[in-house]
């Protein structure tokens, strides 16, 4: 009603109706209890900063390098690390829930350190 009187309409090929029984995503973002990442894009990262940090370590590929896969010969394919994408998809997380974040800092501070970059503080909010 308020869209007709404001001279809008719905595009019913972009309306989505979610009961609130079932999980409520919106461009990523679970908004059912609370907002929150989803755990699958938080899992994905973890196991990407758990690799970035065990390769370096074996000495698989230098600390700005990032193993991406093999070739069909078994060679690896090895990628530019950008630290800042690192931190970029952390805060991201952090930004829509602080609290989901948390775990994930200690392994991101590694490979940053592995990497020669200054490891992210803990922020005001998630030490109180």
């Amino acid at each position: 009603e308020l869209i007709k009187i404001c001279g809008f309409s719905v595009n019913r090929k972009k309306l989505k109706v979610m009961h609130k029984l079932s999980r409520q995503v919106v461009c990523g973002v679970s908004i059912s209890r609370g907002m929150g990442t989803l755990k699958e894009y938080r899992r994905k990262f973890r196991h990407r900063l758990h690799h970035i940090a065990v390769n370096i370590e074996n000495k698989r590929c230098l600390p700005n390098e990032e193993i991406k896969g093999t070739t069909d010969d078994g060679k690896p394919v090895i990628q530019t690390l950008d630290p800042a994408n690192l931190i970029g998809k952390y805060e991201h997380i952090r930004h829509i829930n602080e609290r989901q974040a948390q775990p994930l800092l200690p392994l991101l501070n590694r490979v940053l350190e592995l990497c020669g970059q200054p490891a992210l503080q803990e922020s005001l909010s998630a030490i109180s």
